[in-house]
């Protein structure tokens, strides 16, 4: 898979990305999907966020094209602002990200089997990693991890069930 910090350069070299900015539009989040084998579920997702609609637009490289999506609407809290994510500077190494959400989560059970890897990059006063994992056994873990200090901040662990009866 190549790096991140490589497909962004790639979409910033685009005439779709020239014109978001032009519209004031600004990277707020990537989001990355794998499967049971860290393959890549669908394109890594670059989301640049417009203030005035309160809406995003993704960019992604599919076959060395640029996919711009639609004005989407977001998942957010009313009050919750989007900061710009300024990637240029990060260390995103989402194998070691990887490996250390794993090995908090087989702390708990060894012998889980995880089928989705779901990863947001984000910027929430730091720029941080908000990691979904889904097991087999229908439990999903919630890591949040600091890009920069490879802190764990959060971890959560909850069942599908959970979600089902509340």
């Amino acid at each position: 898979m190549e790096e991140i910090n490589e497909l962004y350069q790639k979409i910033k070299e685009s005439d779709e990305y020239k014109e978001l900015v032009q519209n004031n539009l600004y990277l707020t989040n990537i989001f990355i999907m794998l499967d049971d084998s860290n393959n890549l579920i669908d394109r890594i997702q670059f989301g640049f966020y417009n203030k005035e609609k309160d809406k995003i637009i993704t960019l992604s490289i599919h076959e060395n094209k640029i996919i711009k999506s639609l004005e989407q609407e977001i998942a957010k809290k009313s009050d919750q602002k989007l900061e710009e994510l300024n990637i240029e500077n990060l260390n995103i190494n989402l194998n070691e990200i990887e490996e250390m959400c794993v090995k908090e989560i087989k702390k708990i059970n060894d012998k889980i089997k995880i089928n989705r890897k779901m990863f947001l990059i984000q910027n929430q006063e730091k720029p941080i990693f908000l990691n979904t994992f889904l097991a087999e056994d229908g439990n999903i873990f919630s890591l949040k991890i600091d890009i920069s200090t490879k802190e764990m901040l959060e971890f959560k662990k909850f069942n599908v069930k959970d979600l089902i009866n509340n």
